[in-house]
């Protein structure tokens, strides 16, 4: 446990070490990296998240775009396998195959 506090100890000052450096090249070029934050009167947390979900039907030009994202090549990997499950040999389709099947 102690080695573990050392360690991040060491790496914590390491990390500002490269901090100030990076600072110092900064102030060398004029550029400024101080920026204003500012918290008054602004929420910094919004309590009401729900009230930013935009309730609508997902239609099937939505489906084939999303899963599209995720198609490969067909020609590479088996669009289905075999696992056997208590002696008996269970057909699990993949996620392509139960695609395939609901699209058309």
């Amino acid at each position: 446990m102690e080695d573990e506090i050392l360690s991040l100890q060491n790496k914590m000052k390491s990390l500002e070490k490269e901090n100030q450096y990076l600072k110092s090249l900064l102030d060398q070029a004029g550029i400024s990296y101080h920026v204003p934050v500012e918290t008054k009167g602004a929420d910094l947390f919004e309590h009401d998240q729900g009230k930013r979900i935009i309730s609508r039907e997902i239609t099937d030009n939505d489906a084939n775009l999303f899963f599209s994202m995720f198609w490969g090549r067909t020609d590479v990997y088996a669009k289905r396998t075999v696992k056997k499950i208590h002696g008996r040999g269970q057909l699990l389709y993949t996620v392509l195959q139960l695609l395939e099947d609901r699209l058309s």
